[in-house]
């Protein structure tokens, strides 16, 4: 089998022992699919050790972002433009984008075959794993193994197991893991790395955390970081410097109207993938940017909903 995510496609009648074998070494997810009686600790420990991901990208992208939409009332561009870091999603929907795209292969391990071995291999793979880790299996070690692999699984961390150091680890893998770090626990050097790993981390700071050089860097590292930098910490060069990332045009909405220049508003229409900037465009600078408003990216948009309908 080319690609084991298509074990989903094969009749169950014809998948075999063997087939379901081979589907898991090429696509641990391909478990999902895999008929109960054939669902064993070598099977599964086989499964939880791939890092493959075969065709579940598309997929799984596709299902996660329809349902995300559904869940708060915005639309699949609006979802896609989130994505590439062009907007925020409300709380609910990111929750639920995340719960449908980004699932461990370990969630269809039966709970009788999670064993110590089992569990390390699975968040050795994707730190995301510990969700579906018994809690009596959850060590120092096996946490430490996880957020190397991905620090957002700080949030399956039992709170007694998180120290600095873990915390830390996490941060450094993955930014938005500060949204898990006790309160206690955060300190200006760890800020400072969460933000320089994604910018939309800004949003976990203390506010006695957020100086100029950090808000810069969060929002070099992510354009969707302006929308939490202090007013007193914004200025034109920080904004254009959001505005001027790929498909981040809508992040003008963040933007101070003292800071709207012209330059900035046709940067900000030049990136914008989903032709919803000119909403934030003040009316003297309309007439004159008129023609940057039909870019490629709106024919790439255009695509993408008729091929949905």
């Amino acid at each position: 089998m080319q690609e084991g995510y298509a074990l989903r496609f094969v009749p169950e009648k014809l998948r075999t022992a063997e087939i379901c074998l081979e589907a898991v070494k090429k696509e641990g997810y391909a478990l999902r699919y895999v008929p109960e009686e054939f669902v064993t600790a070598e099977l599964c420990l086989e499964a939880v050790k791939c890092k493959g991901t075969g065709d579940k990208f598309g997929y799984e992208l596709e299902m996660a972002v329809e349902e995300a939409a559904k869940a708060s009332d915005v639309s699949i561009l609006e979802v896609l433009e989130c994505i590439k870091g062009g907007g925020s999603l409300p709380q609910e929907a990111r929750d639920i984008f995340l719960d449908e795209f980004c699932v461990d292969t370990l969630r269809f391990v039966p709970e009788e075959l999670k064993t110590e071995e089992l569990c390390l291999e699975a968040v050795n793979s994707n730190g995301m794993g510990l969700k579906y880790v018994p809690e009596e299996l959850k060590t120092k070690e096996l946490c430490l193994v996880a957020m190397n692999s991905n620090g957002a699984a700080l949030k399956y961390v039992p709170e007694e197991l998180k120290t600095a150091e873990l915390c830390l680890k996490a941060v450094k893998s993955h930014g938005l893991g500060l949204e898990h770090v006790p309160i206690e626990l955060k300190m200006a050097e760890l800020c400072l790395e969460a933000v320089k790993k994604s910018g939309w981390a800004l949003q976990f700071v203390p506010e006695e955390f957020k100086t100029m050089e950090l808000c810069f860097k969060a929002v070099i590292s992510d354009a969707s970081g302006l929308e939490f930098v202090p007013a007193e910490f914004k200025t034109g060069e920080l904004c254009l410097e959001a505005i001027k990332q790929e498909h981040c045009g809508s992040m003008i909405k963040f933007v101070p109207e003292k800071f709207k220049t012209e330059e900035l508003c046709l940067e900000a229409l030049n990136n914008d993938p989903f032709n919803e900037v000119h909403k934030y465009i003040p009316e003297k600078y309309l007439p004159r940017t008129a023609a940057s408003l039909q870019t490629p990216a709106d024919t790439c948009s255009s695509s993408y909903v008729s091929s949905r309908e």
